[in-house]
């Protein structure tokens, strides 16, 4: 790619920016999705408007989303929608996302769910029940289109979990594990819900055999192991008495 760039390969540039941008090199990648943004190059100019919103430059990250969706750029107007999200002006991030939703982009849907789910909690507890269940409408929907999508099913379970439909969440977080059985974000949701709502030691420990024991999950692991083993002393004892 670095070669390529050199030689001033417009898609190598545009790649490796966009690389640099995610490996927070945010220099380098200025220096390479600039020149080719002020050429009206839609992708780097989008790369630019997301570097700068990681940057938390905000306005400075709208001027260039803008430009992109002028330009007919489409993910520019659910990028921005992000942004306004992550500023928490979310009346603005609706505005941009629910267009393309109505559309039946199941990105813009999800991320139009997510919105509506900050929206309506506040430090994981309902604040606004009406947007807690636009949310969920709107995971549905994109469900209805793309019953492979784990996010969707992943986000769908959040929001029943906050509305206490623990039933449903659970169907949804095991369908979630159907599309990837080793995504260990589920599973220690799963782990949780079965654990402290439904009580369900044998099956949360079932499940939380199934983490990998990587560096990043061991912490969690260890810490539910720990949790389960005095359930079933405290219930062994019980039995005995």
């Amino acid at each position: 790619m670095l070669p390529l760039a050199k030689k001033g390969h417009i898609q190598s540039q545009n790649a490796l920016g966009i690389l640099y941008s995610r490996s927070k090199k945010f220099d380098e990648a200025i220096k390479l999705l600039l020149p080719l943004a002020e050429k009206n190059q839609i992708q780097p100019i989008n790369a630019l408007g997301i570097l700068y919103r990681d940057r938390k430059e905000y306005d400075e990250a709208i001027n260039w989303f803008k430009k992109a969706i002028k330009l007919g750029n489409v993910t520019s107007h659910i990028e921005l929608g992000i942004l306004y999200r992550q500023i928490k002006k979310y009346d603005e991030a609706v505005k941009w996302l629910l267009p393309l939703a109505l559309k039946n982009n199941v990105f813009a849907q999800n991320e139009l769910a997510l919105t509506y789910r900050y929206w309506g909690e506040e430090r994981y507890k309902v604040v606004d029940v009406e947007k807690i269940k636009l949310s969920k409408d709107w995971y549905l929907k994109a469900i209805a289109l793309d019953d492979q999508n784990i996010q969707s099913c992943d986000g769908l379970a959040k929001v029943l979990i906050l509305l206490e439909d623990y039933k449903e969440a659970k169907k949804w977080l095991k369908k979630g594990l159907l599309i990837n059985p080793a995504d260990s974000r589920i599973l220690k949701r799963l782990v949780n819900l079965l654990f402290y709502n439904f009580k369900d030691i044998d099956e949360a420990s079932m499940y939380l055999s199934k983490l990998s024991k990587t560096k990043v999950n061991q912490d969690y692991i260890d810490k539910m192991d720990k949790r389960i083993k005095i359930i079933e002393a405290r219930n062994a004892n019980k039995r005995y008495m």
